[in-house]
């Protein structure tokens, strides 16, 4: 969308893609039930909607104006841990998943 979008005049498309974040309809539950749902997460615990909204003034920013074309992952690491698949691809294949 970056590049087709920048012939139009628009020269910052970016995306935010928020993991597991505490909200009106999900809060905060039983401590023990929340330690074992972000297991996967590095950082332990859901977001907060402050915490995607300071990912939002980023990109809103001046300190992004060459930025563009990117999804910034607001995940407390997930993704970069292997979250959605990346684990059981490497169980399925025999190659160890290294995450970093």
């Amino acid at each position: 969308m970056a590049h087709e979008w920048s012939r139009q005049g628009i020269r910052v498309v970016n995306y935010i893609a928020p993991g597991p974040i505490v909200r009106l309809r999900v809060p905060l539950g039983d401590p023990q039930k929340e330690r074992e749902g972000m297991a996967p997460v590095p950082v332990q615990r859901r977001g907060t909607a402050e915490e995607v909204a300071n990912a939002v003034m980023f990109f809103l920013s001046d300190m992004s104006l060459y930025v563009t074309g990117q999804t910034l992952a607001v995940d407390g690491g997930y993704v970069a841990a292997g979250g959605f698949g990346a684990k059981s691809i490497g169980q399925r294949t025999g190659v160890a998943h290294a995450a970093s």
